[in-house]
């Protein structure tokens, strides 16, 4: 296990591991820290179409459309008392994806972290960021 990466991601959230998978294909060493141990407990997510793109990039769809328990979406409705109104997903005036999934998060990230770690990602659970330095030969975090 090595103590030296080009780049360090605080946080193993979607975020966090979509922009490790996009490093990783570009070639750079990359490092996880999360506080937490997953599978953690986090509010249920639905995602948006767009979503998808940035799945499929880093290399999760697979992964993601494997899961059965995710629930297929392709568009949303609100009411408001006796008001009501629906958004089609596929109704659109631009390319890209018109469906998505409502996720349970705490599947969701274990699934993206892991698909992380078999890209090559050095994933650290429990670990939390104390410290910063710029130094001369590069950041130190402790």
């Amino acid at each position: 296990m090595s103590d030296f990466f080009d780049v360090v991601i605080v946080g193993a959230g979607p975020s966090g591991t979509v922009a490790a998978a996009l490093l990783l294909q570009q070639g750079f060493s990359v490092c996880i820290i999360e506080k937490q141990h997953f599978p953690r407990f986090v509010i249920g997510e639905s995602l948006l179409p767009h979503c998808m793109e940035f799945i499929k990039e880093a290399g999760f769809l697979p992964a993601e459309e494997a899961e059965k328990r995710f629930q297929f979406k392709n568009g949303a409705a609100f009411t408001l008392g006796s008001r009501y109104t629906c958004f089609d997903f596929t109704d659109k005036f631009t390319a890209g994806p018109g469906t998505t999934f409502q996720v349970r998060r705490e599947i969701f990230d274990k699934i993206l972290i892991d698909e992380a770690a078999k890209q090559g990602a050095d994933v650290r659970f429990g670990h939390a960021v104390a410290a910063f330095a710029d130094t001369d030969s590069g950041a130190r975090l402790t």
